[in-house]
């Protein structure tokens, strides 16, 4: 079968994971025929504007999809878990693997698979390229400007306040707080990241130069072939599946069999980040991820993710987010506190 619009798509691929709707406060919860523990998917939308999807599921069967999809869409989230395979038409095969990603998608047709026993994690949030633009006009009396950002590719990297709003989703999707007020409030925030990318060339992520060919280090030129930024790539999905323990610089360098120099200089220029900043990205999310979501003790987060000491863990997170392990735990649960008595208020 060949699907022409993200909500066939959904459809489809919700059809082969076994999954059926079932009642929930806000938004569609759905979940396998033979029970939550087997994979669930809750879904949030505004029909024709945005749409928040958080996929929790393993693949019992392998299954793809054909799409024809004419229509243009703002595009991004976080993989936790999971690499789905899938080729556009007139370009190599690529996947989602375990990171951040943002693709401003536009008539896009192609395949994509997934593959027996592979338990994908992740979130992603969907933005109709038209109510984009008509609200940032709407807001600002000036119309945005898309074209610079290139058509149909996926960037690894979200500006660390887009990630954090997209947590925040989720943590309020878990604990059944998620309201049509609240959700639009997130998505308008999220706009307005955008937004101010679009305005700031200089640090926007997604204008970044296509040609890696040549980067410039200190007082020095150094030249990447295609198979070099392929490499940078495959060291990528090496660290987002190992971030609790990945490894180290020259251990990466021969898994990919690329110089170091190359690769550290790659990595920074083509993901804006360096190796260390990126696993240390990963860790301090999944973290914060535990912290609101779990009452696992905060000594087991840090271990959980990648940290032996108690010390050294509570000490990144403090630089990360600004406080420590404990405070984020804390503001999270006053802010559900608050959440909840605004919902009782007459």
């Amino acid at each position: 079968m060949n699907v022409t619009s993200a909500r066939q798509f959904r459809s489809e691929v919700l059809k082969n994971l076994h999954f059926i709707p079932k009642n929930a406060t806000y938004g569609t919860r759905y979940e396998h025929t033979n029970g939550p523990q087997l994979g669930v998917f809750p879904l949030y939308e505004k029909p024709g504007c945005y749409n928040l999807g958080i996929a929790d599921y393993t693949i019992e069967e392998p299954f793809k999809i054909s799409f024809d999809n004419p229509n243009h869409y703002i595009r991004f989230g976080i993989v936790y878990l999971g690499t789905t395979s899938f080729k556009l038409h007139g370009k190599p095969v690529s996947s989602f693997s375990p990171s951040s990603f943002f693709v401003l998608e536009q008539a896009i047709s192609g395949q994509q698979v997934w593959n027996r026993g592979q338990h994908y994690k992740g979130t992603e949030i969907t933005i109709h390229e038209d109510y984009f633009c008509k609200k940032i006009e709407e807001i600002t009396g000036q119309p945005v400007d898309l074209s610079t950002i290139p058509v149909n590719r996926t960037f690894y990297y979200l500006p660390l306040p887009m990630v954090q709003i997209i947590q925040q989703l989720q943590t309020l999707s878990t604990k059944e707080q998620l309201n049509p007020v609240s959700f639009e409030g997130k998505i308008l925030e999220l706009m307005g990241i955008l937004y101010q990318e679009l305005q700031t060339p200089d640090n926007a992520f997604f204008r970044r130069e296509n040609d890696y060919e040549t980067l410039v280090v200190g007082d020095r030129q150094i030249q990447l072939t295609p198979e070099d930024i392929s490499c940078v790539a495959k060291a990528h999905d090496i660290l987002s599946e190992n971030y609790a323990n990945p490894p180290t610089i020259e251990s990466l360098s021969e898994q990919v069999t690329l110089n170091t120099q190359k690769l550290k200089a790659g990595f920074s220029h083509m993901y804006q980040l360096t190796i260390r900043e990126y696993t240390t990205s990963l860790k301090m999310q999944a973290a914060a991820i535990l912290l609101c979501t779990t009452s696992m003790h905060i000594h087991d987060i840090g271990y959980e993710v990648g940290y032996s000491y108690p010390a050294n863990f509570i000490k990144a997170f403090r630089q990360f987010f600004g406080q420590t392990p404990y405070q984020y735990r804390q503001k999270n649960q006053q802010d559900r506190h608050l959440n909840n008595e605004s919902l009782i208020q007459p």
